[in-house]
């Protein structure tokens, strides 16, 4: 493999973690503002 392609593999694995973990924050910050069932239904 070249270096571009090893480069690319590990920017997309990282942003693929980082997703979930921001999802999660997003999700229980909104979840104590506005009810539980609303923010986890949409």
């Amino acid at each position: 493999m070249n270096f571009l392609t090893e480069f690319i593999s590990g920017l997309l694995m990282i942003t693929l973690s980082e997703l979930g973990d921001k999802t999660f924050f997003i999700g229980a910050i909104l979840a104590m503002r506005h009810p539980r069932r609303w923010v986890f239904w949409v």
